[in-house]
């Protein structure tokens, strides 16, 4: 019956009838009337998504409802007097265990959405107590009655909800009292454990391989690099674990081919097998010459390179493991090209006069020469880009359990979200990505 009531009072996607009034700290419905319309909005926008991916409508709702819900509050409620004996570790188990419990009794919820009407009271506070507030509210079951249901928020720098009463029973003492019963079963240790496994971290695990191709991605840097925080982020949005494997760009391949790794990173549209289907592009790649300070050598476009290497004879290094056919093939006749192994290594050629010039990608050699001042005291980079390549994540057609094309039509649909809403520029700031 509980669960019956909960996901009727889980349809809040109607929350949009409640009336709005003058201040978030006065007045909580504008809380619970903005998530709402999140929420309506998603529940058709992603509506493919939701029935082609079933655990993308659990990390959708946790997206949604983490900044209302008081989590751990419901959890230190939940535990009771057990909360002050469990470790801190323990607190945070139960604290995820606890949520992907409500989410998904939320998620079963939302499957069920009909439109039913919610129709709220004013928001009530408890004494005069502002950072304390009631919601009642009722909505129409499919017979046509009643069902009452009262939200509990308090205040703690913004408003959040932390109980949910139906027909006078409180959700929050519920599932203390189902715990708290569970503990004095099991003990504190085993009840966690037996909780974890009833509620575990169902979200499916993508394994993608990357190069260390610094600063978009290294075992090294901050979130493993900017490409791999995008990355993992949009994925994370999807509902999906992410876990990155560092090898040389061969070996990756390799990987990929024998099933296993699920994709690549971070690529160029022609540097994959076709068996691979490509994201959109999520970076952008401007490619630059690096050469020795006291070289003369300038580039403005193929014309002018043709004049300026009529009579001399310049030595190209280029990393060995890129095609860079569609990007140099217009200009390559007038260089002897040279491929080096690692990338790293073209500046210190250039730097010791073994090759003349380097083609790398601007923001590599921006932080090469930033923290390599023996190397950087020699080079410098040419001014104008000789092409501007697109960076994208790969996706392997062989591995059948992971569907490929879905999951990419849902990778382009949250990557595009993220922009809009500011996520992805926070990303690209705190990595110091040049724009």
């Amino acid at each position: 019956m509980i669960r019956k009531l909960l996901a009727l009072c889980l349809l809040v996607t109607t929350w949009l009838t409640a009336p709005l009034t003058v201040h978030a700290k006065t007045d909580p419905l504008i809380v619970v009337r903005s998530t709402a319309a999140e929420l309506t909005t998603r529940l058709v926008e992603d509506k493919a998504l939701i029935t082609a991916q079933s655990h993308y409508l659990e990390q959708m709702i946790e997206d949604l409802l983490s900044p209302v819900v008081d989590y751990r509050h419901m959890s230190r409620q939940a535990l009771g007097k057990y909360w002050k004996r469990a470790s801190e570790g323990q607190k945070l188990e139960f604290q995820a265990t606890f949520k992907r419990k409500l989410i998904r009794t939320y998620s079963h919820a939302f499957k069920a959405f009909q439109g039913q009407e919610l129709h709220f009271g004013p928001a009530l506070f408890q004494d005069n107590n502002t950072d304390r507030a009631l919601i009642r509210s009722y909505l129409k079951d499919s017979e046509g009655k009643r069902v009452h249901l009262d939200y509990r928020l308090h205040h703690q720098n913004s408003w959040q909800i932390h109980d949910i009463v139906i027909e006078g029973i409180s959700l929050a003492k519920t599932f203390k009292d189902q715990i708290q019963d569970l503990i004095k079963q099991n003990g504190l240790s085993r009840a966690l454990s037996k909780l974890n496994r009833e509620f575990p971290d169902t979200r499916p695990k993508v394994v993608l391989g990357s190069d260390n191709w610094a600063p978009y991605a290294s075992e090294t840097l901050p979130d493993k690099g900017l490409a791999v925080a995008i990355v993992s982020s949009v994925l994370e949005h999807l509902g999906y674990r992410v876990e990155i494997r560092f090898s040389p760009w061969k070996k990756l391949l390799e990987e990929a081919s024998e099933g296993n790794l699920d994709g690549l990173l971070a690529t160029w549209p022609n540097q994959t097998p076709p068996y691979f289907l490509l994201s959109e592009a999520y970076l952008k790649s401007e490619l630059r010459f690096i050469k020795r300070s006291d070289d003369p050598f300038t580039y403005k476009n193929p014309d002018q390179l043709s004049q300026f290497l009529q009579d001399k004879s310049y030595r190209l290094g280029i990393f060995a493991n890129y095609n860079y056919q569609d990007y140099i093939g217009e200009i390559e006749g007038h260089f002897d090209v040279e491929k080096l192994d690692y990338c790293s290594q073209l500046f210190r050629e250039v730097a010791s006069n073994n090759i003349d010039l380097a083609l790398v990608d601007r923001w590599i050699a921006d932080n090469e020469l930033a923290s390599k001042e023996n190397i950087a005291d020699y080079l410098s980079m040419v001014p104008e880009g000789i092409a501007e390549t697109s960076i994208h994540l790969a996706l392997s057609q062989q591995n059948s359990a992971l569907n490929s094309k879905t999951l990419l039509e849902g990778f382009n649909k949250v990557l595009a979200r993220l922009q809009q809403s500011g996520e992805y520029q926070d990303l690209l700031i705190r990595h110091q990505y040049p724009q």
